[in-house]
C-alpha cells in the first residue's frame, strides 16, 4: 500500500498534496521526513524520469533490471478503493494474463517490486538500516502470505477466467449487484504546529477523517479523530550579571486520538435522463435501524500544568470525543458520464476533501435509487 498512495514522501506529515491533485491523501508519515520532488526529464525524448533520490535510503532491491525505488503513479493508487476498483485498475494496467503473472513474478525483470515486497525489507540500505546493531535499525516486516502463495492466487483467478483475460475490465471482477458499492473518504483540514525555541516547544496535530464503505447498498461510517498536543513554555531566570537559566513555567498535553464505526443511512438518486447524481448521508442508525445521534468514540485526555506560588500545579480535563462530521449542508450532487459509476472529488467549504468512487451493476431495471 505504501508506494502506492498510502506514504507521500513529498508532503510533510500527511494529508493532501497541494502540487498533485490526483494524489490520494498520504495517510503515513514519511520516516525519511519530506523529500524534494525531482521532476528529471529525459533529455533524448522528453518523457519524465524517476526520482533517484530515493535511492539514498532504499538501495537494497531484490535483483532485477535497473532496480529503482520509487512511487507508483497517481492513477495506479490503492488506498480507498474498493476490491472491484482494484481488479479492473490491474486488469487495464497489466493489459494480458500474461503481463498481469510477470508483474507478480518480478515485475516482468524489471525494477523488482514484487520480490522486494515479500522481503518486507522497503528496500531499505542493508548496512544502515537492517544491521540489529545499528541505532537506525528498521526490523523487516514481511506480508502476511509468501511470495508462492501469492502468485498461486493469481494463477487461481486467471484460471476461473479460463486461462486469459475475458471481456471487458468488469469481466472477473464484478459481483452483480443492483445496488451501490463502493467508498466515500472526507480528508479534513489537517493543522500541524511545529515550534522549538529556547523559550517554548509546541508540537500538534488535528486531523478529522471519514471512510464510509458501502456494500450492495449498505454503509458503514468508520471516523478517526486525530488531537494531540505537547507543549512547554520557559522563562530566563538571571543568575547575575550575562548568565542565566531557562526555567519551565507552562506545560500543556492533549490526547485525543479516537476510532469509530457505526452503520449510517445513505440515499442514492441518479436521474438517467439528465445524468445527474444525488447522495444523501441521512444519519446514523443503530443495530435495529432507528435513527441515534453522532456516537462518543473516546475520550480527549487533557493537562494544563503551570507555576502558582512557586509550585508546580496541574489541572487535568477529560472530554468526550464525537464521531466527526462530514460537514455537509446538504446533499453531494454533480454530473455523470456512466449512470452506473460515481467518480467525483469534491473540496468541502471551510475546508476538507470528500472523495466518492460508487458503483453498481447496470442491470436494466436497477432502481434509481438505493438506500
Amino acid at each position: 500500500m505504501n508506494c502506492h498512495g498510502r506514504v507521500n514522501p513529498y508532503i510533510d506529515g500527511v494529508g493532501l498534496d497541494p502540487a498533485d491533485p490526483n494524489a490520494p491523501a498520504s495517510e503515513v508519515q514519511h520516516g525519511g521526513g519530506r523529500e524534494p520532488h525531482e521532476h528529471n526529464v529525459n533529455p533524448a525524448d522528453g518523457t519524465a524520469e524517476m526520482d533517484r533520490g530515493c535511492k539514498d535510503c532504499h538501495s537494497n532491491m531484490a535483483p532485477g533490471r535497473d532496480s529503482n525505488w520509487t512511487l507508483a503513479p497517481s492513477f495506479l493508487s490503492f488506498p480507498h478503493k474498493d476490491a472491484i476498483t482494484l481488479c479492473r485498475q490491474i486488469k487495464r494496467s497489466t493489459g494480458t494474463a500474461d503481463g498481469f503473472m510477470r508483474h507478480l513474478q518480478n515485475d516482468d525483470g524489471g525494477t523488482n517490486f514484487a520480490g522486494t515486497a515479500f522481503l518486507g525489507t522497503r528496500g531499505l540500505d542493508a548496512d544502515q538500516y537492517l544491521d540489529k546493531d545499528n541505532p537506525a535499525y528498521i526490523a523487516p516486516a514481511p506480508p502476511s502470505i509468501t511470495h508462492d502463495a501469492f502468485i498461486q492466487i493469481g494463477r487461481d483467478w486467471i484460471d476461473a477466467m479460463g486461462g486469459k483475460f475475458q471481456g471487458d475490465e468488469s469481466c472477473g471482477c464484478e459481483l452483480k449487484l443492483p445496488r451501490w458499492s463502493g467508498q466515500i473518504s472526507y480528508w479534513g483540514p489537517r493543522t500541524r504546529v511545529e515550534t522549538h525555541n529556547e523559550l517554548n516547544d509546541v508540537s500538534s496535530a488535528l486531523q478529522d477523517t471519514v471512510m464510509i464503505d458501502v456494500q450492495d447498498g449498505t454503509a458503514n461510517y468508520h471516523g478517526h479523530v486525530e488531537r494531540t498536543v505537547q507543549a512547554q513554555g520557559r522563562v530566563r531566570v538571571s543568575d547575575g550579571g550575562r548568565a542565566y537559566h531557562l526555567q519551565k513555567i507552562s506545560a500543556e498535553t492533549m490526547d485525543g486520538n479516537a476510532d469509530g464505526d457505526r452503520r449510517v443511512k445513505l440515499g442514492i438518486a441518479v436521474d438517467d435522463a439528465h445524468r445527474t447524481y444525488s447522495i444523501w448521508i441521512a444519519g446514523f442508525v443503530g443495530p435495529s435501524g432507528a435513527p441515534m445521534p453522532p456516537p462518543i468514540i473516546g475520550k480527549s485526555h487533557q493537562s494544563s500544568c503551570g507555576l502558582n506560588d512557586g509550585k508546580w500545579v496541574c489541572f487535568p480535563r477529560e472530554d468526550d470525543v464525537y464521531m466527526p462530521s462530514l460537514h455537509l449542508t446538504g446533499p453531494l450532487s454533480g454530473n455523470m458520464q456512466d449512470p452506473n459509476n460515481i467518480h467525483t472529488s469534491v473540496d468541502i467549504p471551510g475546508g476538507g476533501t470528500i472523495m466518492v468512487t460508487l458503483a453498481r451493476s447496470g442491470s436494466p431495471n436497477h432502481s434509481k435509487t438505493s438506500k
